[in-house]
């Protein structure tokens, strides 16, 4: 498992995307195991993360920046 984490790390220096295929790419290139069931378990760790990083950059609703900037305009803060 150690050996994934470093892939992990290697393909994020690199800027590459961090996807099973990846990995398995950066592992069999050092000559290292692939352990497969580990291999699953962070594809999908790393693909949660992925999902909350989307939706923390989520851009707003203009509808609700237009709401908010009439609000504040009609009490005048």
């Amino acid at each position: 498992m150690e050996e994934i984490f470093y892939a992990v790390l290697a393909l994020h220096i690199a800027g590459k995307p961090i996807s099973k295929e990846n990995i398995r790419a950066v592992l069999k290139a050092a000559g290292a195991p692939v352990n497969e069931p580990a291999l699953d378990a962070m594809a999908a760790f790393v693909e949660s993360l992925e999902a909350v990083r989307w939706k923390k950059e989520r851009p707003i609703d203009p509808r609700i920046i237009k709401f908010l900037t009439l609000e504040l305009a009609q009490r005048k803060v």
